[in-house]
């Protein structure tokens, strides 16, 4: 999934500009709408966390050529500019993709989430989210002499009509626009349109939401045929009273071990269980912390090959006298280890480390698991003073 898909959700706010908006006072049908424009403007100025949600719905009425159609979008990101993680859901029709991003300052990760199984990758140029990215309530090209039909429905919202491609980023379009491309259109050809606006303000978790309509909009090709078209866009900012990454470097996530030490990330302990499936030929690199004592890496009918190395990437440990894979005698201060996994079979890794004393007999620890909740819905928004 190309990353000009999601750009719709990008320009709604990952940095809230306030910009050039004075022309909106003179709006006298919809005065408030300045001042509540300014004051969220503040609020976001100063966040440092909050949430982006855009929903698309583009669907085909009426046209004389075959190939256009339909499309539904949803992306939902979750920024903190204080973090190296940024959080993000993606679909589109039927293929859809959430997806942790880190970026350590030397690599660029993504930690692509499915069914709370894990898998690290360095995501290529045009899947990464290290733009300079800023937006606005609605688009910089906004222009008070392009707007008609406004008016104050409620107490915190208000409607106009406007240029769709000066209420939102025509990118969402960027999938339809290929199809139209065929028949020599572009993005130009939303020129003429224009668009119903509805803007609601709610105080509660500073939610901005957005609601544009684009109904029967045809376009006309050079050799007269035609497209009639219908677009929905649903764009929620907030800022939620509850913000937290999903956190998949701990149960009950599985992280699927690749083959490059570097995205080893997330570190095991004594009593932690490595656990992930895998295909046969998966090769991957698991990073364990272990504190002075002896360890044994344990399975029950393993189906892959084990080995061990120290951080110098010298072999360490040794085959064990106590049915466990390998053994390993660790001294001193706490060390860092790496298991270089190899997958026989299609299979479940399940490897247990396991602190033993001389004897062989397992020493009983307790790891505390930190969990943080997955945010995997769509937000929904009820308007309220």
């Amino acid at each position: 999934m190309k990353k000009k898909l999601l750009t719709v959700a990008m320009f709604m706010g990952m940095l809230f500009v306030l910009a050039s908006c004075d022309f909106l006072s003179t709006i006298i049908a919809v005065k408030g709408f300045y001042t509540e424009y300014q004051d969220y403007s503040a609020v976001y100025n100063e966040a440092t966390q909050f949430t982006v949600l855009t929903e698309n719905e583009l669907i085909v009425s009426d046209t004389d050529v075959v190939g256009f159609e339909d499309i539904n979008s949803r992306v939902y990101v979750m920024f903190d500019q204080n973090s190296s993680f940024m959080y993000v859901e993606q679909s589109i029709n039927e293929e859809s993709r959430s997806s942790l991003y880190e970026d350590t300052g030397e690599l660029y990760i993504e930690y692509i989430v499915e069914d709370m199984v894990v898998t690290p990758t360095l995501p290529s140029a045009e899947d990464r989210y290290d733009d300079n990215i800023n937006g606005n309530i609605l688009n910089e090209n906004f222009n008070y002499e392009d707007v008609s039909g406004e008016n104050k429905t409620g107490d915190h919202t208000y409607e106009l009509d406007v240029y769709l491609n000066q209420a939102i980023n025509l990118d969402v379009l960027s999938e339809f626009v290929n199809q139209l491309e065929v028949f020599g259109g572009d993005l130009s050809s939303f020129d003429n349109a224009i668009a119903h606006v509805v803007i609601t303000f709610t105080a509660e978790e500073s939610v901005i939401e957005l609601n544009v309509t684009l109904t029967d909009y045809t376009i006309t090709f050079a050799d007269e045929t035609f497209v009639t078209l219908s677009l929905t866009n649903h764009t929620v900012l907030m800022i939620p009273d509850d913000f937290a990454f999903p956190d998949v470097f701990n149960a009950p996530f599985e992280m699927v071990a690749v083959d490059n030490i570097a995205l080893a990330r997330r570190v095991y302990e004594s009593g932690d269980n490595v656990l992930y499936p895998a295909l046969s030929g998966d090769n991957g690199w698991v990073q364990v912390s272990l504190s002075e004592g002896i360890y044994a890496f344990e399975a029950t009918d393993p189906q892959f090959t084990l080995m061990v190395y120290d951080a110098d990437g010298n072999e360490a440990g040794v085959s064990s006298e106590h049915g466990y894979i390998r053994e390993l005698v660790v001294t001193g201060e706490t060390q860092t280890f790496y298991l270089y996994i190899s997958a026989l079979a299609d299979t479940q890794i399940d490897i247990g480390i396991l602190q033993i004393d001389e004897s062989g007999v397992v020493i009983t620890t307790t790891i505390p698991i930190t969990t943080q909740p997955v945010t995997t819905e769509a937000i929904t928004t009820n308007t309220e003073d």
